[in-house]
């Protein structure tokens, strides 16, 4: 049974073969097959991602790497385990927001009535991003 994955990678290597010749002779290559595609396309990821566990990759990169897949004769696909997804809450509890993007931390006055203090530890700031977005309708 083919994955949503597959399906989808199938479904872009099917109308590029419909739109160009050369393509469609090399996506009919029976020594090829969708499911060695993305497998192939899963260890150009990891190789991406390096040694953290998660990568964000275009859909273009990632059509570019199914493309390629066909386009290659001597193309080698490592097989690694299968790996699990997980959910940004699960994510969220076990690790830490990244240093580039911007994270939430608890504001904490020990000073203050045990009321105030109660209530401004539920606050949360938002830290400053070392990213400035620049607006198109300022004027400079």
């Amino acid at each position: 049974m083919d994955t949503v994955f597959e399906q989808v990678i199938k479904s872009h290597l099917d109308e590029r073969s419909h739109t160009d010749e050369l393509f469609a002779t090399k996506y009919s290559n029976p020594k090829k097959s969708i499911k060695e595609c993305c497998d192939y396309i899963d260890s150009q990821a990891r190789k991406a991602a390096g040694k953290e566990n998660r990568v964000r990759i275009p859909d273009s990169v990632v059509f570019g790497w199914a493309i390629h897949y066909y386009d290659e004769e001597n193309i080698k696909v490592s097989s690694h385990p299968i790996c699990r997804a997980s959910s940004p809450v699960q994510q969220q509890k076990k690790k830490p927001a990244s240093p580039k993007e911007p994270s939430l931390v608890p504001v904490h006055e020990s000073s203050a009535s045990p009321k105030k203090e109660r209530s401004k530890r539920n606050k949360v700031i938002e830290k400053e991003s070392p990213f400035v977005q620049l607006s198109l309708f300022e004027e400079s």
